[in-house]
């Protein structure tokens, strides 16, 4: 898990920086400067969002389109093999998507799995539309 966190950054890293580069004064470079500063530690240790981040910086799209895919995408849009679903109800068989909880605060971007202004040890979890922690289905893994 380790090795993978550290080629999400490595891919994170080299998006924003291209991004940064081609299109100056965006904003993206606030992202790039706080991924240096803070290094793998942005990097979420749960193994669904390493693995949703990867979908993303993995494909062979520019770098413009991963990093807007980073900003802008919610959980709601990502292929279904990527989707952060659970069981809920009380029959147990209805499907709901799950949002990415830190802070006391509720999150459905993609953006949120990545700590770029949190400070100190903030750690993310999946969870319900009540902030209670949930148990997610087995989703494709990106290698």
């Amino acid at each position: 898990m380790a090795e993978k966190r550290s080629k999400v950054y490595n891919m994170l890293v080299k998006a924003l920086s291209c991004y940064a580069d081609a299109a100056p004064a965006t904003g993206v470079e606030k992202y790039l400067e706080s991924a240096i500063e803070r290094g793998l530690s942005i990097i979420p240790k749960d193994e669904v969002a390493v693995s949703i981040l990867c979908s993303i910086l993995k494909t062979d799209d520019a770098p413009a389109v991963k990093v807007q895919r980073l900003l802008n995408m919610r959980f709601s849009d990502l292929c279904p093999c990527h989707k952060p679903l659970y069981f809920a109800g009380s029959d147990g068989q209805s499907m709901q998507l799950a949002f990415w909880g830190k802070e006391g605060k509720l999150f459905d971007r993609v953006l949120s799995l990545i700590a770029f202004d949190s400070v100190g040890k903030v750690v993310g979890k999946w969870v319900d539309v009540d902030g209670k922690a949930v148990k997610l289905l087995i989703t494709k893994e990106t290698k």
